[in-house]
């Protein structure tokens, strides 16, 4: 189980710490949602969390079951969109796939597992590296040193981030 509650509560704090003031919204990934705010062209940044496979993104469908979406009818949905997103961080195992259906639909810049392997996930490594991620980030550092300052942060913290 992932712990969602935590990563917002968390999420939220440290963001709270920046002298930048940033408009967060969270909610559950279901098809009406996600697929309302990918092709609605409404945001320019998404953070997904949530569980992944080679071949698709688990969301809810409208009655609370998963529904499996595959990486190339996300990809449409965004293309649909008009191209409105301009940063995506998936946080998912197997999320390369997923990242690079937003890289095809023109999203310029995504986050995501760089090899297509199965996280043993530790979510308290998962925040810790999403909260220094997000604050370099909002203190107006590129994307790149952001990505860095999060590696370092879980590298340098009791949490631990392993791979199968």
């Amino acid at each position: 189980m992932l712990d969602f509650d935590r990563e917002r509560k968390d999420l939220t704090k440290a963001l709270s710490q920046t002298e930048i003031k940033v408009d967060l919204a969270f909610d559950f990934a279901n098809t009406d949602r996600l697929f309302n705010f990918l092709t609605q062209g409404k945001g320019r940044v998404l953070h997904y969390s949530g569980h992944g496979h080679p071949e698709y993104l688990a969301i809810e469908d409208d009655w609370g079951k998963m529904y499996r979406l595959n990486v190339k009818d996300l990809e449409e949905w965004i293309k649909i969109g008009g191209g409105s997103l301009e940063f995506v961080f998936v946080s998912a195992c197997h999320s390369r796939k997923a990242g690079e259906a937003f890289v095809a639909a023109g999203v310029k810049h995504v986050v995501c597992c760089q090899r297509d392997d199965q996280l043993i996930r530790n979510d308290a490594a998962a925040i810790e590296f999403e909260k220094a991620f997000y604050q370099d980030l909002v203190n107006c550092k590129t994307i790149s040193q952001a990505f860095e300052m999060g590696r370092q942060k879980v590298k340098t913290s009791h949490h631990t981030w392993t791979e199968t």
